[in-house]
């Protein structure tokens, strides 16, 4: 089975923060963030450094805390990642800051009233 490659937003809810998640894998596209999940769960259940992890968030791990254990020092992550078929996550936190209220996806992004200007 080949590799699909994902993209996920996922918005922090009490700030204005959104979390890019990019990653591959094997299996329906339906199914990737199920598979981070059980990936991270059976890490947190099967090693010292996922129970030092769950114990750090005191039962709080999210993608922001995620985000801090991508590295290769942490290869045994990596390990219980690719048993649930995810491949090469990558995780980028982009702080959108209070300007970016007024502005959504459908924003026009033309000001009309000049086109009509001289």
């Amino acid at each position: 089975m080949s590799l699909n490659s994902q993209t996920v937003v996922l918005p922090r809810r009490e700030e204005n923060l959104v979390a890019i998640v990019k990653f591959n894998s094997r299996g329906e596209e339906k199914d990737g963030m199920k598979n981070i999940v059980q990936g991270i769960t059976n890490w947190v259940k099967h090693t010292e450094e996922g129970k030092a992890a769950w114990r750090y968030t005191v039962g709080d791990l999210n993608i922001g805390d995620l985000d801090s254990y991508l590295d290769p020092r942490h290869n045994v992550l990596y390990q219980y990642l690719n048993k649930q078929g995810i491949y090469n996550l990558d995780i980028h936190i982009i702080g959108t800051g209070d300007y970016a209220r007024d502005y959504h996806y459908d924003t026009i992004l033309v000001d009309e009233l000049q086109l009509d200007e001289e």
